[in-house]
């Protein structure tokens, strides 16, 4: 086997190594933006009472959506996309809320 210092495919493997590490660590806090965003003072005053039931509301639309998306939008997207809610339901539920 060859060294691969210094060549185009070192790079790139580099460059891949801290694209996925980035995208690792951003995908959580967006994700916990957009549940946590009935919550900010101009929605939640909107909102009241309600933003606890609309965090829920997107947390869930969001769980059905990537289900949709992961199912490859094909027929059975619905179904996956119906899994990933039932699943978000089940933890809610097991969780109290």
């Amino acid at each position: 086997m060859r060294k691969l210092d210094g060549t185009l495919l070192e790079e790139s493997r580099m460059l891949s190594v801290a694209l996925a590490a980035l995208v690792n660590a951003v995908a959580p806090l967006a994700g916990a933006l957009v549940v946590a965003a009935p919550f900010w003072d101009p929605v939640a005053a909107i909102l009241g009472g309600a933003a606890v039931w609309a965090s829920l509301a997107v947390a869930l639309a969001t769980l059905f959506a990537l289900g949709f998306v992961l199912g490859g939008l094909k027929p059975r997207s619905l179904a996956y996309g119906a899994a990933f809610l039932a699943s978000g339901l089940l933890v809610v539920l097991a969780g109290g809320a």
